[in-house]
């Protein structure tokens, strides 16, 4: 396990974010002295955002500087992410607005060597899926790579990524945990609110298919959204259940047509969407976003693919 989840508790904290407070004297400037301040704002801004974006490109895994932009990427506009690198560490910083529409800024440190290590470990060299696939290479793909050659089609092992990424949904445990504290409500199903309300505003992209000649077929694994600050409904989805299945909580993964729900056992109210599998009802819901829905809605009345007991 990464070494990093171990350190949760005490390198993550959450605080809500308030409005500031404003002083009732006036200030008087002249017209002036207001456009100065402005221009140095501008420049000051401009020099902010530069600054950001090197850190961004520094802290996508130092593995290539030409990172894609997302495909079909979605923001709330309150949701915001920050990424820096302090003494061996990426320091993340994400705000996002719980169900309640209650802002919280949440920071969260990760080893850096570490988080290096598990996101270049995902995915197998692009020259693998250019031609037929052979016995050696199909080994290959199957064992430690964390993509699978299922029928003949490469697709994601959620199993093997749950297993070795799963830990990193500690950091979503503490996050509930936290919030769950300040708002004096312990409540299991505030907690895992929280974490959907969270995984809902953290950016949605689509990452391509191929990137650095590595095949990632077009998914994140779940360290690398604490990196660029954004991902799909696999790799979101996959964060609550990792979260969830640590929690205690039996969880599934629902592959739907050109989608990916998840699942949480659990006892649906009357118009909660749920799905029985294995003899067990499962409390459906979207991690995607960016719309904000509850647990046990669903965007569309989706047809079921697959089923993926985690």
């Amino acid at each position: 396990m990464p070494k990093e989840s171990k350190q949760k508790s005490s390198q993550a904290f959450v605080y809500r974010r308030k409005n500031d407070e404003k002083g009732s004297g006036k200030i008087r400037m002249s017209t002036i002295k207001i456009l100065i301040l402005s221009v140095l704002s501008i420049l000051f801004l401009v020099t902010m955002i530069q600054n950001l974006n090197a850190k961004y490109l520094d802290g996508v895994l130092a593995m290539s500087p030409t990172m894609p932009s997302p495909q079909e990427y979605k923001k709330n506009p309150w949701s915001d992410f920050n990424l820096k690198v302090e003494n061996g560490k990426y320091i993340s910083s994400f705000q996002f607005q719980d169900h309640e529409g209650v802002l919280w800024i949440w920071r969260v440190a990760l080893d850096e060597k570490e988080t290096k290590h598990s996101i270049a470990s995902f995915g197998i060299p692009e020259f693998i899926t250019r031609s037929h696939i052979t016995s050696a290479n199909r080994y290959r793909i199957n064992n430690g790579a964390f993509i699978i050659d299922d029928e003949n089609v490469l697709r994601p092992d959620y199993h093997e990524m749950d297993r070795r990424y799963g830990s990193y949904g500690e950091a979503l445990i503490d996050l509930a945990d936290q919030i769950s504290a300040q708002i004096s409500d312990n409540h299991l199903t505030t907690k895992i609110r929280t974490m959907i309300s969270f995984v809902q505003d953290v950016p949605y992209g689509m990452p391509p298919n191929i990137y650095d000649k590595i095949f990632i077929n077009g998914v994140f694994p779940i360290p690398q959204v604490f990196v660029v600050g954004w991902g799909d409904c696999d790799t979101k989805s996959l964060m609550v259940v990792a979260a969830a299945k640590r929690m205690g909580l039996d969880s599934i993964l629902v592959h739907v047509p050109g989608h990916m729900l998840f699942g949480i056992e659990g006892i649906p109210g009357p118009y909660a969407r749920s799905e029985v599998y294995m003899g067990k009802t499962y409390i459906l819901g979207e991690a995607s976003g960016p719309e904000k829905v509850d647990w046990g809605q669903i965007y569309d009345n989706y047809a079921i693919h697959h089923i993926y007991q985690m």
